[in-house]
């Protein structure tokens, strides 16, 4: 099948769309075998208990624990519909991106040719085109960018672009500024394996200086309909130090230096405080209304700051590490 049938493919989908957002015949859950597989990863990146990890993989699909996850495989129950993820809704969006990626054009492999994907990344699947290693969310967004809605066909800059953007290690970002000659960008980098969204600056200073400042760090993994509960989980704070540990390894890895600094996690300030119109209290950034959210934060800045973190303007501040 051509670039070309897999277009005319694509757009004969879009009816389908609009009338129903799941089908009834197409089960969107993975399979067991990819569910356990995506608890070890989780396992293996973020530092946390082979149990917890299970969990994790139920959040993220919005059940609240593991044997209730199995329990909808093993039913066919459809799933718990999140609006934050997008999912694959029928079974021809993965197998257009699967053979788009197996035959992908040499124009955009030779645009990789000097660069090294990370393991365990979107990228890397897409290069090596193992399609079968990617994510259904990750095939989701691709699915975007290879058939997009204006019904052209991107050139090989825009795909190679769109693989940038999509990939979720921070080194596509940097590859990206570097091929344009930039030298700060504000992405949002979606992290799906392990469940996390970064809204942050990163700066390019001094050809291998690179500072970047996270403002957002949103998971998509956390128990119940209230954000706040991840707060209240046994793991968050190995799981949000974990994220940060593998992106500063990286740079390092990569040849790069400089400061990793975070202000807040699923919109609460660690150490960002506004000043109350015509008073002189402060108070902490927060969208939780419960009272034991302060001591969840202070717990977290703690563990932190043991872990080598300083902090930096402790009135609308925020945490960092130097690397």
């Amino acid at each position: 099948m051509s670039i070309d049938d897999l277009k005319a493919s694509a757009i004969q989908l879009k009816e389908h769309f609009r009338r129903s957002l799941l089908s009834p015949e197409y089960h969107p859950l993975p399979v067991i075998s990819q569910l356990e597989m995506h608890a070890r990863l989780i396992r293996k990146q973020c530092g946390v208990t082979r149990t917890h990890a299970k969990d994790m993989v139920a959040y993220y699909h919005g059940y609240s624990d593991w044997q209730h996850l199995l329990n909808g495989v093993r039913h066919r129950a459809l799933p718990n519909i999140r609006t934050d993820i997008a999912f694959p809704d029928t079974p021809q969006i993965k197998q257009d991106v699967e053979n788009y990626i197996r035959q992908l054009p040499d124009a955009v492999l030779a645009a990789f040719a000097r660069h090294t994907p990370q393991a365990d990344t979107l990228l890397k699947a897409v290069l090596e085109k193992r399609p079968e290693h990617l994510f259904d969310a990750e095939v989701s967004s691709l699915h975007r960018a290879f058939f997009p809605e204006e019904e052209y066909e991107p050139d090989t800059n825009e795909i190679v672009t769109a693989l940038l953007f999509r990939d979720n290690c921070i080194l596509s970002r940097l590859k990206y500024m570097r091929d344009n000659n930039l030298t700060s960008t504000n992405p949002h980098i979606e992290n799906y394996r392990t469940g996390w969204r970064t809204y942050c600056y990163i700066n390019l200073k001094n050809n291998n200086q690179v500072d970047v400042e996270i403002r957002e760090l949103d998971s998509y993994i956390f128990p119940s309909a209230h954000l706040e509960n991840f707060f209240t989980t046994p793991w968050h704070i190995p799981y949000i130090f974990s994220h940060l540990q593998q992106m500063m390894n990286s740079l390092r890895r990569a040849g790069y230096h400089g400061t990793v600094a975070l202000h807040r996690v699923n919109n609460e300030g660690l150490l960002e405080y506004y000043r109350h119109y015509g008073t002189d209290e402060l108070t902490r950034y927060s969208c939780a209304d419960v009272p034991w959210i302060d001591e969840r934060i202070a717990a977290l800045n703690e563990a932190l700051m043991d872990a080598g973190a300083r902090a930096v303007n402790t009135t609308g501040g925020c945490l960092a590490f130097d690397f």
